[in-house]
């Protein structure tokens, strides 16, 4: 999303970046050949916004003990 794990982003912050990053990789928004690439970043992102919103899953996160698909993106 644009964020550094070493910072600490306010909830705006996070908000922001997850905004401008939908509107790049949105399934509806892209080219009929990228949108099954497209729909697998959507939901990475998706779940990146959901874990860095949570104050327990952010915590583990920070932590180093949170790791999934998204974490390539």
């Amino acid at each position: 999303m644009g964020l550094h794990k070493g910072e600490k982003p306010g909830e705006n912050q996070i908000k922001h970046a997850y905004h401008k990053m939908a509107l790049q990789c949105h399934p509806d928004r892209v080219a009929p050949e990228k949108k099954e690439e497209s729909e697998r970043a959507f939901k990475a992102l998706k779940e990146a916004y959901d874990v860095l919103m949570d104050p327990y899953q952010r915590q583990c996160y920070d932590g180093g003990g949170y790791s999934t698909e998204w974490a390539q993106y």
